[in-house]
C-alpha cells in the first residue's frame, strides 16, 4: 500500500531542538492520518555554521542565474560538505529517545511505496540538505525524494480534461551572462515526447498574465534570474531587462491556471528559489521544483535534461527528480561539492505527484488519476488546524531557552551574593571571621557561579525533560521493570533526608562545631548562629542545583542504558536467528548493516552526551583542588561541606561509569555483527574496519570540546595535588 510520510518540525531552534510530529497516511488514493507520533529533535547548535559555510560556496559562484552576485570567488572547498553531511546524519540518526521512535517508525516503513514531506517554517531547516541524510539510501526510500509541504494547504480544482500532448508554457527572462538556448533546445526536444511547448522570449508582464489565463498548461518553466528574500519567503524573478516579477504580482493569473485552467507544476530553472516556492505554495499548486541555492548554469541545464530524461519516458515524478539529482552528482561533485542537494521540490499534500501519460491521458491512468474523494471531505488544511494538530500531540517539553537560562542564572546569583556577603561581610562574627577568613565569601562566590553556569547549562541543555520527569507526579510511561519508578521515588526520599539534614547543620550542627572550634564572649546568637543562618540560602541554592543535576543526569543515564540494552537484544536476537535459519539473502545483508548503523549512531549520542557533565565534574574537582592548597592561603570548607562535595562528585562519577560501562558493551555487539556478516558475499572487513572501537571513539571526540576540556582540567587537578602544598 502506498504510503504519505509527514514529518512536521515546528516550535524550537538548533539551540534547544525541535518539536516533531510525524504522521503517516496512506495515498493514493488519500486517506485520513493512520499513526501520528510525537517527538522532540535533538539540539544541534553547530549545523547553521556549517550550512552557512557550504551555502557560501555556491554564493560566491560568477556563473551562477543570479544577477547579485559577489566579486570575491571562493573555490568550493570539499570537506564543507562532507562535514556538513556527516553532523547532520548524526543528528537526524540521534539516539535521542524523543527522536529515536519517529526515526524508527521511518525505517520501518522503508520496504513501502512511499512519499516524505517535511512541514516547517524554519528557514534554516529549509536549507538543509536533507536529501543526504542515509535514510534516503534504505529500502525504498532510494526511490522517492523529500519535499517540502505548507503548512496550510487546499485541494486545487484543476480540469483533467483529455490533451493530445503536455503543454509547457516556457518563459525565459533576461539573460545576460547565460546559456538559455541550452535549456531552450532540451524544451524543444520535448516535441518528440508529445509535447507542445509555447516560448516567451522577455515578455512584458501583461503578456505573461495573459497567456496564463488564456490557456490551459500542465507546465509553467522560467529559466534566468531569480532571487529570495533572507527569510526566504519572498522571491522574484527577472522578466525582462527592465522588469523583475514578484508571484503577488502574477496572483489572480496564476490562481486562475491552477484552479481553472489545471496547472500542475512549476519549474524554475534558476537561483535561489524558496521563497518562490513558498509563494506557490500559498497558491495551493500541487508542485513546484525550485533551486535552494544560486546555480551554476550549466547544472541548472543539465538537471532540466535529466529530469525531462526521465519524466518523459514515463518514470514518476519523485524518481526522476531522483534521477536529476544523481547525474548532478556524478558530473559534477568534484567542481561544486554538494551540487545535488540544490533541487528541491514543494508539494501541496492534497495534490496527486504528476506523471507524463497521466496527463496526456488520464483516464488510463491508474496510479495518477485523480482520486473519487465523493465520500471523503474536501482536503483543506488550515494553519490553525496545524498548530491544533501538534498541540494535541503530548510532545515533550523542550529544554529551557537561552533567555530563561539567564534569567534564572542571574537570579540564583543575585541570591547567592547577597547571602555570601551578609554572612561575611554585614552580619558577621569573630568566630566566623577566625574560621574561615575575610576573604572567603570571594572564594566561595566563585564556587557558586561556577556551580550555577554549570549546572544550569547541564539542565537547560542536556537534561532537562529528565529533571522534570523525576519530580512530575507521574509514572514514566515507558518503564516495563519500574525502575525508573523506584528511582524517582528514591530521589525524593533521598533529596528530602538531604535537606533535613542541611537544616540541621545551618540551625544546629554548624553552631555547635564553630563554638567548640573558636570560643566567645558574646551573644551565641550573633557570633555562632546568626552568620550560619544567613549563609542557608547559599547552600541551599548548591544543594538544590546538585540534586537537580544528580537527579536529571542520573535517571537519563538510566533511561538511556535501558534503550540501549533493549536495542542490543533485539539486534543479537535477530542476528541469532539470521545465524540459525541460514539466511543469505541480500535484503537480510542490508538489514543488518541498516541495524548495526542505527545502533553504532545511538552508542556515539549516548556517549556525546554525557561528556559535558565529564568536563564539568572535572572542572569542580580542579577548582577545589586549587582551593584547598595552598593557592588561596584560607581553606573556605567546613569538613562537612568538603563531605558532601566529594560525595556529589563520587556519584557523578559513578553516572558516568555506568554510562561507559554501556558503552563497552558496544564490542560485544560489534563482533557479533561482524561474524555474522562474514557469511555473506559483502567486505565484512571493511566494515569491521570503519566500525571497531577505535573508530567509533574516534567519531565520538570528533570536534567534542568538552571530552578535551575535561580530560585536560582532570590532569592538571592531578598535577596540582602532587606539587602545590597543603
Amino acid at each position: 500500500m502506498a504510503k504519505l510520510v509527514i514529518l512536521m518540525l515546528q516550535d524550537g531552534n538548533f539551540d534547544r531542538g525541535f518539536q516533531a510530529l510525524l504522521q503517516i497516511r496512506g495515498d493514493n488514493p488519500p486517506t485520513e492520518t493512520q499513526i501520528q507520533i510525537p517527538g522532540t529533535l535533538p539540539p544541534a547548535p553547530e549545523i547553521p555554521a556549517l550550512l552557512d559555510r557550504w551555502r557560501s560556496s555556491f554564493r560566491s559562484l560568477n556563473m551562477a542565474r543570479i544577477e547579485a552576485i559577489s566579486t570575491q570567488i571562493v573555490r568550493p572547498d570539499p570537506q564543507v560538505a562532507g562535514e556538513l553531511a556527516d553532523r547532520l546524519n548524526e543528528w537526524l540518526n540521534s539516539g535521542d529517545k524523543k527522536w529515536r521512535q519517529i526515526r524508527d517508525l521511518l525505517l520501518q516503513n522503508s520496504h513501502e511505496q512511499l512519499r516524505i514531506l517535511l512541514e516547517t517554517e524554519d528557514i534554516h531547516l529549509r536549507r538543509l540538505p536533507w536529501q543526504a541524510w542515509d535514510l534516503f539510501s534504505t529500502g525504498n526510500y532510494k526511490q522517492t525524494d523529500l519535499a517540502f509541504s505548507p503548512r496550510s494547504y487546499q485541494q486545487p480544482q484543476p480540469s483533467f480534461s483529455q490533451s493530445q500532448a503536455v503543454r509547457v508554457l516556457a518563459v525565459f527572462g533576461y539573460a545576460k551572462h547565460l546559456k538559455l538556448e541550452l535549456d531552450r533546445q532540451v524544451l524543444e526536444d520535448l516535441g518528440d515526447r508529445q509535447a507542445d511547448i509555447e516560448i516567451l522570449q522577455q515578455p512584458s508582464a501583461e503578456e505573461l498574465r495573459h497567456l496564463l489565463r488564456q490557456k490551459s498548461w500542465h507546465v509553467f518553466f522560467f529559466a534566468g534570474h531569480s532571487q529570495s528574500d533572507a527569510n526566504g519567503e519572498i522571491g522574484k524573478f527577472k522578466l525582462n531587462e527592465r522588469e523583475w516579477m514578484e508571484i503577488v504580482d502574477l496572483k489572480n493569473s496564476l490562481d486562475w491556471a491552477i484552479n481553472k485552467n489545471g496547472l500542475q507544476l512549476a519549474i524554475f530553472n534558476s537561483c535561489d528559489g524558496l521563497g518562490l516556492a513558498n509563494q506557490l505554495a500559498q497558491l495551493h499548486l500541487p508542485q513546484s521544483i525550485v533551486m535552494r541555492e544560486p546555480v551554476p548554469d550549466e547544472v541548472a541545464t543539465q538537471f532540466l535534461q535529466e529530469f525531462l530524461r526521465a519524466f518523459a519516458n514515463r518514470e514518476s515524478f519523485y524518481v526522476s527528480v531522483r534521477y536529476a539529482r544523481g547525474a548532478l552528482e556524478d558530473t559534477f561533485h568534484h567542481q561544486y561539492p554538494g551540487v545535488s542537494w540544490l533541487p528541491v521540490i514543494c508539494q501541496n499534500p492534497a495534490g496527486i505527484p504528476p506523471h507524463w501519460e497521466g496527463w496526456l491521458n488520464p483516464q488510463r491512468s491508474t496510479v495518477n488519476s485523480p482520486v473519487n474523494v465523493d465520500g471523503f471531505p474536501p482536503l483543506t488544511v488550515t494553519r490553525e488546524q496545524s498548530d491544533a494538530a501538534i498541540d494535541r500531540a503530548a510532545i515533550a517539553r523542550s529544554p529551557l531557552t537561552p533567555k530563561q537560562l539567564i534569567e534564572i542564572g542571574f537570579s540564583l546569583s543575585v541570591i547567592s551574593t547577597v547571602s555570601l556577603l551578609a554572612s561575611y561581610v554585614w552580619g558577621t562574627s569573630d568566630p566566623w571571621i577566625q574560621t574561615f577568613g575575610d576573604r572567603g565569601w570571594t572564594i566561595e562566590m566563585a564556587r557558586g557561579m561556577l556551580l550555577i553556569v554549570g549546572i544550569i547549562y547541564l539542565i537547560g541543555t542536556k537534561f532537562s525533560r529528565e529533571a522534570a520527569e523525576v519530580f512530575a507526579f507521574r509514572s514514566p510511561s515507558n518503564d516495563p521493570y519500574e525502575i525508573l519508578n523506584l528511582f524517582r521515588w528514591f530521589v525524593r526520599v533521598f533529596s528530602f533526608a538531604i535537606a533535613i539534614l542541611l537544616l540541621d547543620h545551618h540551625l544546629w550542627t554548624g553552631p555547635e562545631e564553630l563554638k567548640s572550634l573558636v570560643e566567645s564572649t558574646g551573644s551565641d546568637w550573633l557570633n555562632y548562629r546568626l552568620p550560619y543562618l544567613l549563609y542557608l540560602p547559599y547552600s541551599t541554592i548548591n544543594f538544590a542545583l546538585t540534586v537537580w543535576l544528580f537527579a536529571g543526569g542520573s535517571y537519563a543515564a538510566i533511561e538511556d542504558l535501558l534503550d540501549l540494552r533493549s536495542q542490543s537484544l533485539n539486534l543479537k536476537n535477530k542476528l541469532e536467528l539470521i545465524n540459525e535459519e541460514n539466511v543469505k539473502d541480500d535484503r537480510a545483508c542490508q538489514y543488518i548493516l541498516d541495524a548495526f548503523k542505527i545502533y553504532c549512531y545511538d552508542v556515539i549520542y549516548l556517549a556525546k552526551r554525557y561528556t559535558s557533565l565529564f568536563s564539568g565534574l572535572a572542572t569542580a574537582i580542579l577548582f577545589e583542588t586549587i582551593a584547598s592548597r595552598s593557592v588561596f592561603g584560607q581553606d573556605t570548607l567546613s569538613e562537612s561541606a568538603k563531605a558532601w562535595f566529594w560525595v556529589g562528585a563520587i556519584v557523578v562519577a559513578i553516572v558516568l561509569l555506568i554510562i561507559f560501562w554501556g558503552f563497552s558493551h558496544y564490542e560485544t555487539v560489534f563482533q557479533q555483527t561482524s561474524h555474522c556478516l562474514s557469511k555473506f558475499e559483502v567486505n565484512y572487513q571493511q566494515f569491521e574496519k570503519e566500525n571497531n572501537s577505535f573508530n567509533v571513539l574516534r567519531r565520538i571526540s570528533r570536534s567534542n570540546l568538552s571530552m578535551y576540556l575535561g580530560v585536560l582540567m582532570f590532569l592538571i587537578s592531578i598535577g596540582l595535588m602532587f606539587w602545590l602544598p597543603v
